[in-house]
């Protein structure tokens, strides 16, 4: 199989080219710098759906990715999907803009553009909802359709939560800023605790290896948060395009 030609954000406009080892499977992938921050891949096949970007992704990494991989590469049987990673996180440069809803509007158009497909669907991970049902409110005539499993329509900040239930998530937003990063067992268990409760032993080694190459502990926490302060309940009810929501029994969780 032929080597994979790759390219990553190196800042406003800016891209560097990267040699990538030939892939175990038999999609093919690309990497390229739109004008956004962005570093799109995609794995190439015919209608388009597009992967809004949310963190713990690596545009290269996710291609080996024991949690990503299988459904790239089912996905890619018949569609053509395309990936980027959010500022700061995976083969994309971080910059000094505010994070939060305005950022990830920004660059989803970019990657949009760059794709250059006439219609296309979203999907909206957790963290990506927000972003992708902008888009497909401003957009409605260039998405096709919105998939936003475990997505929220807004974060802790705006539930009401109580004085205590504030200064936990401080607490939380503190251990993940110095322990993000670290091959601590009891500092790893609280993370994978809490997005992956049920996995494998196999699961949970690949879910603290995309920490890693994610980002860095910093850009995590400043993700939690501006994750936490999201509000989309008013851009909800505009949405005009066939839209799919699966919590999979995440309610129990708080998801809204």
């Amino acid at each position: 199989m032929r080597p994979v030609r790759a390219f990553a954000s190196a800042g406003r406009g800016r891209a560097y080219r990267r040699r990538m080892a030939p892939a175990a499977h038999p999609l093919t992938h690309e990497l390229r710098c739109p004008r956004a921050r962005g570093s799109p891949g995609r794995a190439a096949a015919a209608p388009v759906l597009l992967r809004v970007a949310h963190w713990m992704t690596h545009g290269e990494y996710d291609l080996r990715s024991p949690l990503w991989q299988p459904p790239i590469e089912q996905l890619g049987r018949r569609l053509e999907v395309v990936r980027y990673d959010e500022r700061g996180c995976g083969l994309s440069t971080g910059d000094q803009a505010p994070l939060g809803l305005a950022a990830s509007t920004e660059e989803l158009p970019a990657v949009v553009q760059a794709r250059g497909a006439p219609k296309l669907a979203l999907f909206g991970a957790p963290g990506a909802a927000a972003p992708a049902i902008g888009y497909a409110v401003q957009h409605p005539e260039r998405v096709s359709h919105l998939v936003l499993p475990g997505s929220f329509s807004h974060g802790l900040l705006h539930r009401g939560a109580s004085a205590d239930a504030l200064a936990f998530h401080e607490a939380q937003l503190r251990l993940i800023e110095l322990g993000w990063g670290r091959k601590d067992p009891g500092v790893q268990q609280l993370f994978t605790s809490r997005y992956m409760p049920d996995g494998s032993a196999a699961q949970i080694a690949a879910l603290n290896e995309q920490r890693r190459l994610s980002c860095d502990g910093r850009r995590a926490a400043a993700i939690v948060r501006a994750r936490a302060g999201l509000d989309i309940r008013m851009l909800a009810p505009r949405l005009r395009v066939p839209t799919l929501i699966d919590h999979f029994g995440m309610r129990a969780a708080g998801r809204q």
